[in-house]
């Protein structure tokens, strides 16, 4: 759902630094400054990963990256776009690992492959499947509504994951896992 619901931001961010004066240039600012906040986030999952409640990670960067398309939705300006680009980037970056761990964590080891084969196919699917939906209601929508709806895919997709996570009501091993690794090693 994270990759569908960034399909408008790829989809319309050229014409919209077009419009706005900043072309191909802005363009690749929006693209540098997305992958700014991935790698930020990669690093924080690398510095803290173990020491974070994943569901609560996973949940924190569908919103981050929900409250980045809703700014844009509000205010389509350069700025809007760099600021919704660097909270889009760190809500994949820290959603995708966390989520995958949780994923891992709940199917069967003989199962794991075929649940990630799975989640990865639906994975890539997600963007080029919402970018076909998106095409041609691109004329008729305003770039506002585009990411408005694409901020509500990602707040649905919160709450759903949230309850399915909720009834899965497995312990969060990221909880407390540093303390215990460090007594059973010495």
């Amino acid at each position: 759902m994270l990759n569908a619901a960034y399909a408008p931001l790829q989809a319309l961010v050229p014409a919209a630094m077009q419009d706005l004066g900043y072309g191909a240039a802005g363009y690749s600012h929006v693209l540098l400054v997305e992958m700014l906040g991935t790698l930020a986030a990669g690093l924080l999952l690398g510095w803290q990963g173990d020491r974070l409640p994943l569901r609560a990670v996973v949940l924190g960067g569908y919103s981050l990256a929900a409250l980045g398309l809703l700014y844009l939705a509000l205010s389509g300006t350069y700025p809007a776009h760099l600021i919704a680009a660097l909270s889009v980037g760190a809500g994949l970056g820290i959603s995708g690992p966390p989520l995958m761990a949780l994923v891992g964590r709940q199917v069967p080891p003989e199962l794991r492959g075929r649940a990630f084969g799975l989640l990865g196919a639906v994975s890539m699917l997600g963007m080029p499947l919402a970018l076909l939906a998106v095409a041609p209601l691109a004329e008729r929508w305003s770039q506002g509504t585009f990411y408005a709806v694409a901020a509500g895919t990602l707040v649905g997709s919160a709450a759903l994951l949230w309850r399915a996570l909720a009834a899965a009501s497995l312990p969060d091993p990221s909880v407390g896992h540093s303390a215990s690794s460090a007594s059973t090693n010495s």
